[in-house]
């Protein structure tokens, strides 16, 4: 799971069932407990769409 806290971090937790790095943590473990997604770090974000094979994050820039 992930979600967006209102000073723009990326919090993600749950089970990495497949063992692939599917919560973008860094690791293929378990994350019982919301943790700062890194990789979002210096970005705010203010919207995130996720399902079991992709993941998208905005972060409100233009870019052309």
């Amino acid at each position: 799971m992930h979600s967006i806290a209102d000073d723009g971090n990326v919090y993600s937790w749950g089970t990495d069932k497949e063992r692939t790095g599917l919560l973008g943590l860094g690791s293929c473990y378990q994350q019982a407990t919301p943790i700062i997604n890194t990789n979002f770090q210096h970005k705010k974000i203010i919207d995130i769409s996720l399902s079991d094979k992709h993941g998208a994050a905005v972060d409100g820039k233009i870019n052309y």
